[in-house]
């Protein structure tokens, strides 16, 4: 391959990898949300219970929706990191791709320019 398209397959790879990175950030967004969500409830479930709410039974319901909500918040938060995980991976492999390619389109303008010097000089010495 020619320097210039080395270039241009490191252009595709960089954009390749920027589109695949952008995939990444709401996928924290999600995560750190449902991270606060359980915060917060672990917050109230702390607070101290109320005596009338105990007399009716009320303390007891709210501590089940609340252990329901857990286990849903998180069963939500597992299903996030692993959707960001496997977009993590494919980054992991796209930023591979395009380190591969600047790698090659360096080593290809190296070499080119070491073959017009050779080049250069044989016309020198030749002339």
């Amino acid at each position: 391959m020619t320097p210039s398209e080395l270039m241009q397959l490191e252009r595709v790879a960089d954009l390749r990898y920027q589109q695949t990175y952008k995939e990444v950030q709401p996928l924290l967004e999600a995560e750190q949300r449902i991270s606060a969500e359980l915060s917060a409830l672990d917050a109230h479930s702390r607070q101290k219970s109320d005596d009338k709410m105990n007399m009716v039974g009320a303390d007891q319901a709210w501590m089940a929706w609340t252990d329901a909500r857990r286990r849903q918040l998180l069963s939500e938060l597992a299903n996030a990191r692993a959707r960001r995980l496997a977009v993590m991976d494919r980054v992991t492999r796209a930023f591979g791709r395009l380190e591969g390619c600047r790698v090659l389109s360096k080593a290809a303008q190296h070499r080119f320019k070491k073959q017009a010097e050779s080049e250069r000089v044989r016309r020198l010495m030749g002339s």
